[in-house]
């Protein structure tokens, strides 16, 4: 029996994979906040190349060429 582990759904230029526990798709602008709030969190400077943001906005200048 074969069991059906991950759904890969691919329309145009969304991706996105899931599995029972997790989603993975293209970052979107409403994803900002979140974001932010994870890339501001000292524990994870240590694994982030371009270091703690210093506001939403500069996090905002990162993620949008990312998003175009």
């Amino acid at each position: 029996m074969v069991q059906k582990l991950f759904n890969v759904q691919i329309i145009m230029s969304e991706i996105k994979i899931e599995t029972g526990r997790t989603v993975l798709r293209l970052i979107e602008l409403s994803d900002l906040e979140v974001i932010h709030n994870l890339q501001s969190l000292p524990e994870t400077d240590e694994f982030y190349a371009l270091g703690i943001p210093n506001n939403i906005a500069e996090t905002k200048s990162k993620i949008v060429p990312w998003i175009e």
